[in-house]
């Protein structure tokens, strides 16, 4: 049944009864018993109610709902929100209507730092719903706890829930269980904006401050994820822009979603305000579009006005007036005329089309610290954070200062152009890759300004301009065999070239009379056969490739700047100037036979290379062997080099599917001209060798081959390698295999010594080998290197583990130690292989024991280890760190955690060992282990060798939906103060309590030793 009331539509989809009767005024109703349920749309609101028993007068619009009462409200992509209770009158056309004895349910609540499984609940003795959207309850109770006798809840005689998200209270208070907490006379949380978006706040350094920000164009975005989402009552910023309607001085938050298509660009003047520091003023504004060339451009232009801030009371605190009690203010410094304000802009401009990009970048500074100054500002107000927390301290506002800093940046413009060259761009394709211009600026110390606090102190200068630099790329296909074939058409039928198969006729019977039909009921696929290789007899293919780079520069020195107010003559006044020019040609050519039965590649590489510097400041470079080093590194730089490297392969077993890439290969390469300098800086000269029958010329001449055997569980691979003339002669083989749980590797080979001493000596041999077995539980690996040149074994490295235990040893050719009584440790000076170090380590696996049906839990965990010193066996040690983690389900858990090591284990074996030195205390392990718990005997503890280096309880107590959660710790701590060292015992404490639905709500208290925080 469908009833129109005016702007709105009501929906009666089940009922078991309908009636019209009349009322005590002799109004015509509409009644619905037993199982209603029926919906009111208006606009973007649909209201959902099912009820016992339900009233309509259509004369009126209203709407009378009785016994089991509930309403679903739902606006646009918003949350859902549920009302339950005893009677409902609404009227329908304004949406307006009074609920009794109501609970409010609301599952998802759009703001930040809150659960996504929290659900808000509010119930009260009357509930009211105004045409605007308002939402009153009379004698409320709101909490996010669904128990029978919540755990927390705020009590109030009214409580507004306002279009937006805003919420205000009259008269209301805060209980944790039957405790009431916190009274609060009245409170309203604003959601709508001010159209200047104000933020008001205190730092040590800049004072009192207010910042403003007003949008002309656009609108304010969400706040960014930050540490400050964890602020207290943050929850209630929201998670999603609305749409808002302007009212004065005010954006008011409507019930609908601001779509996820709206503009993103915005226009916006800054004026922000600072007790101590001064003013700031500017615009800002970003614009982007996909319709023009140019896609995004940014900009501000600022201007600060600012006097120095001294520290005062041991520098805890930021005072604006010097000792004579007067402020200084700042001035800046404008290419040498001097500003009463400080300043800040800067410009981004982003390009791009179908075949250029297009970026410039300048930004501009008058100070380094203007960023720090001016620039730690939001545009987000928390008022109840603001009312409730200390601020930023003294040392947390400095750190943020210094980290602010720009001590450098970079005016810049680069782009980019690649063409579409179509149909020849398989045989040609330019690119400029790249090109840019760009000039660094850099900052240093003005030497006319004596003040450590003012910001004219440090000022930018020039250091390095680039006029013009640039990378492009040519390349393309000279020829190419067999032709590049033409891509297929899109939704073009390719042509099989396939007979139809003629359909057998039976014996007696014509075409006409057979049941069957020449036309085939399925396409015929052309599919190449799975077990047939298709063969390309002949490839052959020749590229060139170009890449030339360009760059001009300019060097500065820091020295023809020495303040802010140099003349612009200065900029004359630069190191040297410089153009550099390289770039590589390439030729190759590649022809293939029989799918790589054979194959040769060649090719061929120019390389010339240019630089010069056209001035060399005497200034700067004033002796002649200075400026000399210069040209030198010009002329050396210079070059003129071809290379041509070639290889020759063949793969005799191509066809085959396991052995199909082992090859024979011939590889060389020519220097066919190689460039060396030979003079002088006064007389330059460079000599072009061609090629001759030397190492040089010829870097690369082998013989190749490899046997290489690929399954799907095997892999072997022998590998051969034969250095021929000019080079010396040198054979290397190296052999790798791999089953499962197994893998193998070897190297070895022989060579001649040098051309001087024409004898054979073998290569170093490598050996590694590893093993898993047992489902990886069971590893072994080991690698071993001998040096037969030497006669000696370089290293030898095992490892094995199994579960949670593992042990591994070294040995290694080095020296040895000897103490020395004075001296201590020092090197014996004898070479040989040596043990180096043993390691026998255990880490139990992860496990959980539980007991009462999983609701008690105990999981013990073990790391130990001995860790042995064969070279310095006193300086071995022994560690022991045992931890038990015991849970209760939602009431408690606690871990404890210990570190216990012993750096004297070598003096229970000295006596057996027969080394030194000679460690005193006790030699019995099982004593000594005894002494450490000797609570009676002071000195016998200290002399144990068993320290415990920590100690640590963490204890987290589950109180439905909030934790209190604590953690102590004690270590030794070796400080040194005023050139005395010592120990400190003072433990690590914290306990919070966190509320689990939003864990911004919080209380922590840290004992740092020694020192206390709140909320650190």
């Amino acid at each position: 049944m469908f009833i129109y009331a005016q702007s709105s539509i009501v929906t009666v989809h089940k009922a078991q009864r309908t009636e019209t009767k009349k009322d005590k005024d002799g109004r015509d109703l509409i009644s619905f018993v037993g199982d209603v349920f029926l919906t009111i749309e208006k606009d973007n609101i649909v209201i959902a109610i099912s009820a016992d028993k339900v009233n309509f007068d259509r004369e009126r619009n209203m709407l009378y709902a009785a016994d089991k009462v509930i309403m679903t409200e739902k606006v646009a992509k918003s949350s859902d929100k549920t009302l339950s209770g005893n009677s409902l009158l609404m009227n329908t056309s304004t949406l307006e209507g009074v609920f009794d004895d109501v609970k409010f349910v609301q599952k998802q609540t759009n703001v930040r730092n809150l659960s996504a499984e929290t659900t808000l609940i509010v119930s009260s003795e009357i509930f009211s719903r105004e045409e605007g959207g308002t939402v009153v309850f009379k004698k409320a109770r709101l909490t996010f706890c669904d128990e029978e006798n919540p755990h927390w809840q705020l009590r109030s005689s009214r409580l507004f829930l306002l279009p937006g998200a805003e919420f205000a209270l009259l008269n209301a208070v805060l209980f944790i269980g039957r405790v009431p907490i916190l009274y609060l006379p009245f409170f309203y949380y604003p959601k709508d904006e001010m159209i200047f978006n104000p933020v008001f706040g205190y730092r040590p350094r800049v004072g009192y401050f207010t910042q403003t920000t007003t949008y002309l164009i656009g609108r304010k975005p969400l706040p960014e994820d930050s540490s400050q989402d964890d602020a207290l009552f943050n929850f209630a910023q929201p998670s999603q822009l609305m749409q808002q309607r302007r009212d004065g001085l005010f954006l008011r938050n409507l019930d609908t979603p601001l779509g996820e298509d709206y503009s993103k660009d915005y226009l916006k003047i800054l004026l922000d305000g600072y007790s101590n520091l001064g003013a700031m003023v500017g615009v800002q504004g970003e614009f982007s579009s996909t319709d023009s060339y140019f896609k995004n451009i940014s900009f501000y232009d600022l201007i600060g006005v600012s006097r120095n801030l001294y520290n005062v009371e041991e520098n805890a605190l930021f005072s604006p007036y010097n000792t004579i009690g007067k402020s200084e203010w700042n001035k800046s410094n404008l290419f040498g005329k001097k500003l009463p304000f400080r300043f800040a802009a800067g410009l981004e401009l982003e390009g791009s089309g179908d075949y250029t990009t297009f970026n410039i970048s300048l930004p501009f500074y008058s100070d380094p610290f203007f960023k720090s100054d001016f620039l730690n500002r939001s545009e987000n107000m928390d008022w109840i954070n603001y009312a409730t927390t200390q601020g930023i301290s003294t040392e947390a506002e400095r750190k943020k200062f210094t980290d602010s800093i720009v001590e450098s940046y970079v005016w810049k413009i680069d782009g980019s152009i690649t063409p579409n060259w179509g149909k020849v761009s398989d045989f040609f394709n330019f690119r400029l890759t790249s090109f840019y211009s760009s000039l660094d600026w850099a900052s240093k110390q003005d030497t006319t300004i004596k003040s450590d606090v003012d910001p004219a102190r440090c000022f930018f200068y020039p250091a390095k301009i680039v006029p013009f630099a640039a990378t492009a790329s040519i390349d393309g296909a000279i020829f190419s065999y067999p032709p590049k074939k033409k891509e297929p058409i899109l939704g073009e039928v390719p042509k099989i070239d396939l007979d139809k198969p003629v359909v057998w006729i039976g014996q007696g019977e014509t075409a006409e009379q057979n049941s069957f039909s020449n036309e085939l009921p399925f396409p015929v696929l052309a599919v190449n056969s799975p077990s047939v290789k298709e063969i390309e007899e002949f490839k052959y293919l020749i590229n060139y490739n170009y890449t030339p780079n360009f760059i001009s520069l300019y060097n500065y020195s820091a020295e023809s700047w020495p303040n802010a107010s140099t003349k612009a003559e200065a900029w004359k006044d630069y190191m040297s100037n410089f153009i550099g020019f390289s770039g590589d040609f390439t030729l190759s050519s590649s022809a293939t036979w029989y799918n790589g039965f054979v194959s040769l590649d060649d090719k061929f590489v120019f390389s010339p290379s240019y630089q010069e510097h056209f001035h060399i400041s005497e200034k700067f470079y004033p002796t002649d062997a200075a400026r000399n080093q210069v040209k030198l590194s010009d002329y050396m730089a210079r070059k003129f080099d071809i290379t041509n490297t070639n290889t020759l392969k063949f793969r005799p077993f191509v066809l085959n599917d396991v052995w199909s890439e082992s090859y024979i290969a011939w590889n060389t390469q020519f220097r066919l001209i190689r460039t060396e300098f030979v003079g002088t800086a006064s007389a330059p000269v460079w000599k072009y060798h061609t090629v001759e029958g030397t190492e040089k010329a010829i870097p690369v001449h082998n013989i190749a081959a490899a046997a290489i055997y690929r399954s799907n569980d095997l892999y072997s691979n022998l590998a051969l390698v034969s250095q021929l003339p000019p080079l010396l002669p040198k054979y290397s083989v190296n052999f790798s295999a791999a089953i499962p749980h197994f893998t193998a590797k070897i190297e070895t080979g022989f060579a001649v010594r040098s051309r001087e001493d024409p004898t054979w000596n073998f290569l170093p041999f490598v050996e590694e080998i590893s093993v898993n077995a047992l489902n990886n539980k069971l590893s072994i690996a080991q690698s071993y290197k001998y040096l037969p040149d030497s006669h000696r074994h370089d290293y030898l490295n095992f490892s094995a583990s199994y579960g949670g235990l593992s042990f591994k040893y070294s040995k290694l050719y080095t020296t040895g130690f000897k103490f020395d009584d004075i001296a201590g440790w020092k090197s014996d000076g004898e070479e040989k292989f040596r043990s180096f170090q043993g390691v026998l380590s255990y880490k139990n696996p992860a496990k959980t024991y539980f007991w009462w049906g999983n609701r008690i839990g105990f999981a013990p965990s073990l790391s130990t280890g001995i860790v042995w010193d064969f070279l310095r066996p006193p300086m071995s040690y022994f560690t022991f760190s045992p931890a038990c983690h015991f849970r209760i389900n939602e009431f408690i858990e606690i871990r404890f955690a210990s570190e216990h090591r012993n750096d004297v284990i070598f003096r229970y074996f000295q006596d057996a060992l027969g080394t030194g030195p000679h460690i005193p205390g006790e030699t019995n392990l099982w004593q000594d282990l005894i002494d450490s718990f000797n609570f009676a005997e002071y000195n016998k503890r200290k002399m144990s060798g068993f320290k415990l280096k920590s100690l640590s309880l963490e204890m987290n107590h589950n109180l439905h939906d909030w934790d209190i959660k604590s953690k102590f710790k004690i270590e030794p701590r070796l400080l040194t103060e005023k050139g005395i060292t010592r120990y400190d015992y003072s433990p690590y404490i914290s306990v919070s309590v966190v509320w689990k639905p939003m864990s911004a709500m919080r209380s922590h208290i840290v004992d740092e030793y020694g020192s206390i925080k709140l909320n650190p």
